[in-house]
């Protein structure tokens, strides 16, 4: 049994996994950011570009903490072992991605059939901004679809029921 201030290998890849995801979301955000950009006026546009860097590095920090910091004192061996992991979460994070490629293509979809009565009123955006505004959106759902995945679960009873749901895809 590990001392209690030791963390085992699938608490580290817990960890990872969750400030991945976390990751994913202020990812999200940062690309909605830079969407609203084009509608406001340029000092906001400016504030709001700030806002953006800042996220930025937040996120750079919170996953160079999670792993950078327990990893680095790991032996190869036991890195790729931690990393390898296929717990409750690894298992949600998987159906998340799953689910929310579906989803975003199903939005996607939906929004090109109601072309007319959706898109046609939004000003003519450059490429860059659909393409940040179609990535917030994608990253947006995979957030949420996967906090639902994992919200407020323990890891037996979750897990037992993370695979009931992967064997019914």
């Amino acid at each position: 049994m590990p001392h209690p201030s030791e963390t085992t290998p699938a608490e580290l890849s817990d960890r990872l996994v969750r400030s991945t995801a976390m990751a994913l979301f202020v990812v999200s955000i940062i690309f909605a950011l830079a969407v609203v950009e084009f509608f406001v006026s340029p000092p906001t546009a400016t504030a709001l570009d700030w806002v953006g860097m800042g996220l930025g590095i937040v996120t750079v920090v919170l996953i160079a903490s999670s792993y950078f910091g327990p990893y680095r004192r790991m032996k190869p061996v036991e890195r790729s072992s931690c990393l390898a992991e296929d717990g409750f979460l690894q298992t949600s994070f998987r159906l998340a991605l799953a689910r929310s490629w579906m989803v975003t293509f199903v939005a996607l979809a939906l929004l090109q059939a109601l072309d007319n009565m959706v898109l046609a009123r939004l000003p003519e955006m450059p490429t860059d901004v659909v393409l940040q505004a179609v990535l917030a959106l994608m990253l947006l759902i995979f957030s949420v679809i996967f906090g639902f995945l994992v919200r407020g679960e323990d890891g037996d009873e979750a897990d037992d029921r993370s695979h009931e749901a992967e064997g019914r895809q």
